[in-house]
């Protein structure tokens, strides 16, 4: 279990069971939907005929479009490609 960087805690608090528990309810909600996961995950043994392009947009965009290559590497060799990352700043 590692701790949000930057975060003070005081002693006493650091072993308390409920801070224990809500940090592991954290670091799971947030790799539930982490971008590169859950787009290599849904994309992972799809077999898509070429030319497979991908595009990923908004603040996870960069992680999303790493997930699809992840799951999608092999199928991309020799066929084309096209990446379009653009991150949001609103």
């Amino acid at each position: 279990m590692r701790d949000l960087p930057e975060t003070p805690v005081k002693e006493a608090d650091a072993c308390d069971p409920r801070r224990t528990l809500l940090l592991e309810l954290l670091h799971s909600g947030l790799a539930r939907v982490h971008g590169r996961h859950c787009v290599a995950t849904a994309l992972a043994g799809k077999a898509l005929p070429a030319p497979v392009w991908v595009a990923a947009i908004g603040k996870a965009a960069t992680a999303m479009a790493r997930g699809a290559h992840e799951a999608l590497g092999q199928a991309l060799v020799g066929r084309q490609l096209a990446l379009l990352v653009v991150n949001v700043v609103l």
